[in-house]
C-alpha cells in the first residue's frame, strides 16, 4: 500500500501530479497495470484531482465507523 498527502498550505502547485505521476512510474515498471485507492466520497477535492487525472469510480463502496459513519468509494486506472 502506499499513501501520499500534500501540506494544505502547498495544495494546487503541482505537488500532488508529481507524486501521482513517479507513483504510476514505479508501480507500472514493477509489473502492475491496473491501481485502486478508496477516497471519502465527501472528498471533493481529491475524487476531483483523481478523475481529471484518469481515475474512475469501479462501482465498489464501503462504509467504515470512525465515531460517525463514513462512506467510502474505489477508483482504479489502468497505468498499461
Amino acid at each position: 500500500m502506499l499513501t501520499f498527502l500534500i501540506d494544505p498550505d502547498h495544495v494546487r502547485r503541482g505537488h500532488g501530479s508529481r507524486l501521482l505521476n513517479a507513483t504510476v512510474d514505479y508501480l507500472r515498471d514493477d509489473g502492475y497495470h491496473t491501481i485502486v485507492t478508496w477516497v471519502f466520497a465527501d472528498n471533493y477535492a481529491v475524487l476531483g484531482f483523481l478523475e481529471s487525472a484518469g481515475w474512475g469510480a469501479d462501482g465498489a463502496e464501503r462504509v467504515i465507523d470512525m465515531g460517525r459513519t463514513v462512506r467510502m468509494i474505489r477508483l482504479a486506472t489502468d497505468i498499461s
